[in-house]
């Protein structure tokens, strides 16, 4: 299925005839709405004061909690997507593997918000009462069965490419099924994980449906929830837009220190203890 899309990329690339439509798509979509985001979070007619004001200790709290719920999605799709990954491709009929991806793909088919509506009521039902679920556990939940199917794709498609030669020289020097794990399959597959750990991370971290949906307690905001009540409040207002402008600075920051932290700093710590 990746594969298919990736040779249909190629084509389209083929089709341009020298004209690169998707550094296009990426100007209009990627690089000018960051402009924008940019421009109203340092609008001089607020002050920027009062848009600095929207990092209140308040949010930054909110802030560490949304962190908090990322890192544990992140934990779990991790280790309940990977081992069932490679799982799947060890599996030698092509039939048994074709129906497995047929069962893991299934769930992409319907709707976002069918999905989740699905969810709650199954616990509202469990639970016996309506708006049963409260707590950041719910939301947890929630992400892992939203996004633990992509995060398999992703990780089946890095897992088929791996050589079983190097899994089989490993075996026959003595190496234990934990060794072979982390001084062979996972090296090899170290940068392509790294990308679809960013592809569950972003989206829970920042959050705003599955929050809504899955969490009725009071005090349950997350910081995508925080960004989206600023423009829900007041649509055409300059100030509630300059502060969301803000505060999405703000959370992109931390997104791309902690790109940063996992990308850089390990390479960074092996070199200098090469070095040392």
């Amino acid at each position: 299925m990746l594969n298919l899309f990736f040779v249909g990329i190629d084509r389209t690339k083929k089709l341009n005839n020298g004209i690169n439509i998707f550094n296009f798509f990426a100007f209009f979509f990627i690089i000018l709405p960051i402009f924008i985001v940019i421009y109203h979070a340092f609008n001089q007619a607020n002050g920027i004061e009062n848009n600095v004001a929207a990092v209140n200790m308040s949010n930054v709290k909110i802030t560490i909690k949304s962190l908090y719920v990322a890192f544990v999605t992140v934990l779990f799709v991790f280790l309940l997507g990977y081992p069932f990954a490679y799982f799947v491709s060890e599996v030698e009929s092509k039939k048994v593997k074709s129906l497995l991806i047929l069962l893991i793909s299934s769930p992409l088919w319907s709707s976002y918000f069918v999905k989740l509506l699905g969810l709650k009521t199954f616990f509202d039902l469990l639970y016996g009462s309506s708006n049963s679920t409260s707590g950041i556990i719910y939301v947890i939940i929630g992400l892992v069965y939203i996004h633990l199917p992509i995060a398999i794709l992703s990780f089946y498609n890095v897992l088929t490419q791996l050589p079983r030669n190097l899994i089989n020289a490993s075996y026959d020097l003595g190496s234990t099924p934990p060794e072979t794990f982390s001084q062979i399959i996972l090296p090899y597959t170290k940068e392509a994980l790294l990308s679809a750990i960013f592809l569950v991370f972003l989206p829970a971290f920042t959050t705003v449906t599955v929050a809504d949906f899955m969490d009725r307690s009071p005090g349950g905001s997350m910081i995508g929830q925080v960004i989206n009540n600023f423009i829900i409040v007041d649509i055409s207002g300059s100030l509630p837009k300059s502060r969301a402008s803000f505060l999405t600075l703000f959370v992109s920051s931390i997104v791309f220190l902690v790109y940063f932290l996992v990308k850089f700093l390990p390479k960074f710590l092996q070199q200098k203890k090469d070095n040392d």
